[in-house]
């Protein structure tokens, strides 16, 4: 079964309002509400006919739901709790529940070496998911998890307490199984309520916190009011820090086609897309953002609705659910996921800064831009007598036909291996860090690689008509000394116009520090520079 928390201030009359149209039955202190939905015929019914000429019998598919609404007290204060059987939770209000009080729980009740499920989510321009079973009761070193980047979303495992369950899985509510007895439901609230409560998962899991649930409701109110500010912005051609994806870990195994609905929308047939995309979102709701007609309050009522191809099956979800921003204000950073704000923690944050302001280029190699994109600037520094153009240049290390690895995007004479990306909301830099850290590693272990390097090099100055570049690159037989060599990634961005600041969005940074830690420890200088696009 599974069980929610309400927020505090929420009462049991109110959480009963999300669940209309289903049958009520009052108890002491509460309400059981139920739901019979009509028999229909499952859709994979009729091609199975179709395959033979045998009557096969009718079939038909029911789906039931029900919720138990519970006023418990727990020391002084009074607490409502949501307990969920079937398809009632499909019915579910998120904003009256306490985010993440499932994973607290859990968090609280096993054990670090007694994991068995892991669900995260990893930050940056683009939302990755990720679902890491074991086949045992495992450390939670063993789940490979980046302590900096990934935000917790799921947790099962063995509970060291056995008095409440002894399996739980925990995200916003808690699902665990346990016999039932009299009393029972009122007496695992309590015991929930409490363990919630606790804070005993610092001491097993205390990189949890770097990134926390903000409750504060008049903060929250604010960086709304943001979020619906940047969506205005970004409306009227401007770049946002934001992404769009859908909750669930999707079917690889299912296409679907994704649809925008609500409130603010355009009029007439909605449009279909293969992807959840912020553009295309903000397409669908750009008028009434330019002329100020949406409000927060419209936004948390939309739905992206999943279309399952050549079925009738659809699946949807508030959009507000599967936003992903991030703001920072006050001189702290907030982000935006599944719904909740989040705000991380400032000595982390500082931590990571640091480490990416060791990396910014002492001085400036590029000028500002007015290239609108990464193919424009290169064409722009084409310009340039001191850099040969390497972009596209394709690499297949000893044992691959179809790496095609791109050595650099621009050479220089001064042993610079430049790498660009034009870092526009929706566009993960992550791809940049890794192209960088691959090149570095095959010019140091890969003779085949450095051999082909200079190839390519030799074939660019004769197309560009210029000297003095393959003379910078090691012979094929001989190891380079890295120290000699400096890699630049050259990140063009656009400034933040609520703050005039010129950076780039601090998951980014979070995924920047693997690679370019690697580079740096294999003796190449490594900078980053930030490209003011203007």
């Amino acid at each position: 079964m599974s069980m929610r928390l309400c927020k505090p201030g929420i009462t049991l009359k109110k959480a009963t309002t999300s669940f209309d149209g289903m049958a009520a039955y009052p108890v002491r202190n509460g309400v059981v509400l139920t739901s019979q939905r009509n028999e229909d015929t499952p859709e994979w019914l009729k091609p199975l006919k179709d395959e033979t000429s045998a009557n096969i019998a009718k079939l038909h598919t029911k789906s039931c739901g029900a919720a138990y609404l519970l006023s418990v007290k727990y020391k002084t204060t009074k607490y409502v709790v949501v307990y969920t059987f079937g398809t009632a939770h499909h019915r579910l209000d998120d904003d009256i529940f306490e985010p993440r009080f499932g994973l607290r729980i859990a968090l609280n009740s096993i054990e670090s070496s007694e994991l068995r499920n892991m669900d995260v989510a990893s930050l940056d321009s683009s939302t990755l998911k990720r679902r890491i079973q074991a086949s045992r009761s495992t450390p939670v070193s063993d789940f490979g998890i980046d302590i900096n980047q990934d935000l917790l979303t799921l947790l099962s495992g063995k509970s060291n307490d056995g008095t409440f369950a002894r399996v739980i899985t925990g995200r916003d509510s808690v699902s665990f199984k346990c016999p039932p007895k009299p009393g029972f439901f009122r007496e695992k609230a309590v015991q929930a309520i409490e363990i919630f409560k606790k804070r005993t998962y610092k001491k097993n899991y205390p990189w949890v916190d770097y990134i926390d649930t903000v409750k504060d409701s008049r903060l929250i109110g604010d960086l709304e009011n943001d979020l619906l500010a940047e969506l205005t912005q970004a409306a009227k051609g401007r770049a946002i820090d934001a992404s769009i994806s859908t909750p669930e870990i999707s079917d690889p195994l299912v296409e679907e086609a994704i649809r925008y609905s609500g409130a603010g929308m355009k009029p007439g047939k909605k449009n279909t897309f293969e992807t959840a995309d912020i553009y295309d979102y903000i397409s669908e709701i750009k008028t009434a953002l330019i002329f100020g007609k949406i409000s927060i309050a419209d936004i948390k009522s939309q739905k992206i609705t999943l279309v399952e191809s050549g079925s009738r099956k659809t699946k949807s979800e508030k959009i507000f659910k599967c936003l992903n921003m991030e703001i920072k204000k006050g001189g702290q950073r907030y982000i935006l996921f599944s719904g909740n704000w989040y705000q991380i923690d400032s000595k982390h944050a500082k931590t990571i800064e640091d480490d990416f302001k060791s990396f910014l280029t002492p001085k400036p190699i590029f000028k500002p831009t007015k290239a609108k994109n990464e193919r424009a600037f290169i064409s722009q520094l084409n310009r340039r007598t001191d850099l040969l153009n390497m972009d596209q240049t394709k690499i297949n290390p000893v044992g691959s036909t179809h790496a095609n690895i791109e050595p650099c995007d621009f050479l220089s004479r001064k042993k610079q291996l430049i790498h660009l990306k034009d870092a526009g909301a929706s566009s993960s830099m992550s791809h940049l860090w890794s192209q960088g850290y691959v090149s570095c590693t095959l010019m140091m272990t890969d003779a085949s690689f450095r051999e082909q390097f200079i190839k390519e090099t030799k074939n660019r100055e004769a197309i560009y008509k210029r000297s003095g570049f393959s003379i910078v690159l090691p012979k094929s037989k001989i190891i380079p000394d890295p120290t000699k060599f400096s890699i630049v990634f050259g990140v063009m961005r656009t400034r933040n116009k609520r703050d005039n600041s010129l950076d780039i969005p601090f998951f980014s940074k979070v995924a920047m520090k693997p690679s370019l830690s690697a580079i740096r420890l294999m003796n190449f200088k490594v900078f980053v520079e930030i490209i003011e696009k203007v």
